[in-house]
């Protein structure tokens, strides 16, 4: 969008960051999201915008009413990047 003149964008939304692909040669599937959540926030940062994704919950979150940090899954590195 930059190179195109339309400018830096307010948002950006990634459905479900998880399962996007990671650079070649990461193998471990832990190292794998935290590359991608911190690629996520860097993207903030370098564009100044919001970045938006869903992630797993943990199964307490099943009968929450609000769904809170203590209900992410897999890796707590995920609240480090947000």
């Amino acid at each position: 969008w930059e190179r195109g003149g339309w400018g830096s964008p307010d948002v950006i939304v990634i459905d479900y960051a998880d399962i996007l692909m990671p650079p070649a040669g990461i193998q471990d599937p832990k190292e794998k999201i935290d590359h991608t959540w911190r690629e996520l926030r860097a993207l903030s940062q370098t564009h100044h915008c919001l970045v938006v994704t869903g992630t797993q919950t943990n199964s307490a979150s099943y009968d929450a009413k609000v769904i809170e940090m203590k209900h992410f899954s897999d890796l707590k590195k995920k609240l480090a990047h947000v």
